[in-house]
């Protein structure tokens, strides 16, 4: 409650100035803020609103936060769109040289593909995005997708192999609170 009270804060300053990057930043946040709470529509609307900032002022970073943030939505909504929108930009954020969000992507496919069960689409997803993270050495995204790979394990009955995947997140100094939290779920 209290982060989406300082997000809609910080846009209402934002609006009162000239429109541009941070205003685009602002909506993608507030976007992110509601699916979080899995309110997915709201979260396309804001996404939407920032994609077009973004796109004028031509800021790639800041586009490709918010296509992470459509296409997991779109997830949700209607899986297969949300799959094809993400693998999509992937190809796009690679162009760009976004290796970060790229890894951040096959995240989202991944945990996204697990909560709605489709789980062998998941392990796909975590297969690819765990090598490509570990290539560029993206710990926070690839410990992620390790934990998730954990819960994949335990959701197939590979129930060793999930306590494996699932102590090796928690060992890791430099895994991510969300990354813990699902890792001990597994």
């Amino acid at each position: 409650i209290e982060a989406m009270q300082v997000s809609r804060e910080a846009i209402e300053i934002l609006e009162s100035l000239p429109p541009g990057r941070e205003l685009a930043l602002a909506y993608r946040m507030q976007a992110a803020v509601c699916l979080v709470k899995r309110d997915c529509e709201e979260a396309l609307a804001w996404a939407e609103k920032a994609l077009h900032l973004a796109e004028q002022s031509e800021a790639d970073e800041v586009l490709a936060a918010i296509h992470v943030t459509i296409g997991t939505a779109w997830m949700f909504l209607d899986y297969e769109r949300g799959c094809e929108y993400l693998e999509d930009k992937i190809e796009w954020a690679q162009r760009a040289g976004l290796s970060a969000r790229v890894a951040h992507m096959y995240s989202n496919l991944c945990a996204a593909s697990g909560e709605v069960h489709q789980w062998l689409r998941a392990a796909e997803y975590a297969a690819t995005g765990l090598a490509y993270a570990a290539e560029r050495d993206l710990d926070s995204h690839r410990f992620y997708m390790l934990a998730w790979q954990a819960l994949i394990e335990l959701q197939q009955g590979r129930w060793n192999q999930a306590a494996d995947i699932a102590a090796t997140v928690l060992s890791s100094p430099g895994a991510t609170v969300i990354s813990r939290i699902t890792a001990l779920v597994a």
